[in-house]
């Protein structure tokens, strides 16, 4: 590496890291600001809420890697085409192309470490963070009372509610549905009030509906009504199944799996994975694209050059959200995704081309 990289790499380096940090906390934070209402109405312990945050920190990270990096070139650019080191360095007999160089440098770099936090570190951290919810759920019995939701507590027993008071326990129209009756039938209880304790739900004077053998319904009063949430741990896996917790891996043997066996459904796993992929290389595709695009607006007007780059990127996540659900309704190939990377190199390589 020629000491003009080194130089050029060097004003790219401060920019990337504060950047990555910076846009690391405003993720996380707008993460706890979503959960904050949900954890304090539930009195969840700090140590919890901050493992949590813990958790999301990777997956923030592969987020703000491409704007650290397209933030990062684009400064470091802006910084020596306003001191007109660049205009010097090209009087020197640089060429616009060699230039570049550095800042491609940055982006193998930003997207090596994507691919490596994408393979494993993320997966185990959303797996984690995912566990961690049903383990406050499961301490917190009133979260898994959610007004309007089926709630399976498990051995046949399956309940929902109109509302619930959190703090006294009270419920709201209660109905229960048994369906693991000796008969096969299954029975629905209704009650107008219940309440909720640590380890049960009861509800009062409650009404049951079934069906017998000979297809004739039949409906009464119940003496008492109770289902036991002790089991409901059962019933939660302690691992999670969500893709985001898949290693590519996982993602490509479980698509084989389901495609090998006929059924439908294997195309997110390998929209996901083509999505990941996608993600991590825009930071090389950022840094090729940061240098023209602040160079073409001029030092003087490095503000807009800078705002214009973060324009990019968001409109780059909301396409390349679109492009994931058109290529999982099989509107697009898998590869879909991978369209909006092409459109990005193509308008990169035109502009430099133009800045030659």
């Amino acid at each position: 590496m020629k000491i003009a990289d080194r130089y050029l790499l060097r004003e790219m380096l401060w920019p990337f890291f504060g950047g990555l940090l910076a846009f690391i906390v405003m993720v996380t934070g707008h993460m706890l600001f979503q959960a904050v209402e949900v954890m304090v109405e539930h009195r969840v312990a700090l140590r919890d809420v901050l493992r949590y945050l813990l958790y999301q920190v990777p997956t923030a990270a592969v987020l703000a890697l491409p704007v650290s990096t397209l933030l990062a070139v684009g400064l470091g650019t802006n910084r020596l085409a306003a001191d007109n080191e660049l205009l010097a360095m090209r009087s020197a007999g640089i060429s616009r192309f060699r230039l570049v160089l550095p800042g491609l440098y940055l982006g193998l770099l930003a997207t090596g470490l994507s691919i490596a936090l994408y393979h494993s570190i993320v997966p185990w951290a959303e797996g984690r963070g995912d566990v961690l919810i049903r383990e406050i759920a499961l301490s917190r019995r009133a979260l898994l009372v959610r007004p309007g939701q089926f709630v399976n507590a498990g051995h046949g027993w399956v309940f929902l509610v109109d509302d619930t008071d959190p703090d006294t326990g009270a419920l709201k129209y209660v109905r229960v549905f048994d369906h693991d009756q000796p008969d096969g039938f299954p029975v629905l209880f209704v009650a107008k009030s219940g309440r909720l304790d640590d380890t049960s739900i009861h509800f009062d004077r409650p009404m049951f509906y079934a069906i017998t053998p000979t297809d004739e319904p039949t409906t009464g009063d119940a003496s008492k009504g109770l289902v036991n949430l002790a089991e409901v741990s059962a019933t939660l896996s302690p691992k999670s199944s969500k893709l985001q917790a898949m290693t590519f891996n996982q993602l490509l043997a479980e698509a084989d799996r389901i495609q090998e066996q006929g059924m439908s459904g294997y195309r997110q796993y390998i929209v996901e994975f083509d999505k990941r992929m996608a993600l991590a290389f825009s930071c090389l595709l950022f840094a090729l694209l940061a240098g023209p695009i602040v160079g073409a607006f001029g030092h003087t007007q490095s503000l807009v050059g800078l705002l214009a780059t973060l324009l990019i990127v968001f409109v780059y996540y909301v396409v390349m959200l679109w492009l994931q659900m058109l290529a999982e309704a099989a509107i697009l190939p898998t590869f879909g995704v991978w369209f909006l990377n092409v459109l990005v190199a193509l308008i990169a390589l035109g502009l430099l081309w133009r800045q030659r």
